[in-house]
């Protein structure tokens, strides 16, 4: 009976222990590092699709804002809140889909808060977002139609993608993942002294 197709969940979460905060393990930083870099990437091409998205309804895009080819850090550091501190809750005390989405929402809005706040105090200003025209902003760092939308996707990331991505790392085994860190690890180091000194322009 326990094993029928009615009493299956509809959604099955693998268990996520290599991927508890483990701040001695280099594999731990390893696998953040991999996951911060890959889903900063994600974040950055789905920059290019929502533009994409808004010149098709006619709303003119701001392309000069997005440089080409960074990553976008906020995603990543998005995604390592609710793989550190929302996924294990998740798994722990199987939460419903809709309490993932609350919890989800107010971490990527965290995030995204902090990350427009260190922006400003190291340039004086945020050129890449600024959400003051938008209904129940916070200081334009924040909104609530981005926080609903992070929330949403933060549900793919916990449902489908981390799931997969999580079996592929197991796939590909311990020495294939620490030469990807270190191809990934050094030139994002070296990409982020050039744009500290020498701006976006300097890579793109």
């Amino acid at each position: 009976m326990e094993n029928s197709p009615k009493n299956k969940p509809l959604i099955e979460l693998p268990p996520a222990p290599h991927y508890e905060i483990r701040l001695k393990s280099f594999e731990f930083w390893r696998d953040s590092f991999l996951i911060f870099w890959l889903f900063s990437f994600v974040g950055h091409l789905m920059e290019y699709v929502w533009l994409f998205v808004l010149w098709e309804f006619g709303a003119p895009p701001d392309w000069q804002n997005i440089p080409f080819f960074v990553i976008a850090a906020p995603y990543g550091f998005g995604a390592l809140a609710i793989l550190w501190f929302i996924y294990p809750k998740i798994v722990k005390h199987d939460l419903k889909v809709f309490d993932s989405f609350i919890l989800s929402a107010i971490a990527t809005t965290i995030i995204e808060f902090l990350s427009a706040l260190a922006v400003v105090i190291v340039l004086g200003h945020n050129p890449y977002w600024d959400y003051s025209d938008q209904p129940f902003n916070l200081f334009g760092f924040v909104c609530l139609r981005n926080s609903v939308a992070f929330g949403l996707v933060s549900l793919l990331f916990v449902y489908i993608l981390f799931p997969y991505t999580a079996i592929v790392f197991r796939k590909l085994g311990s020495v294939r993942l620490n030469y990807m860190f270190w191809f990934l690890f050094i030139p994002y180091i070296l990409i982020q002294i050039g744009r500290f000194f020498y701006g976006d322009a300097a890579i793109g």
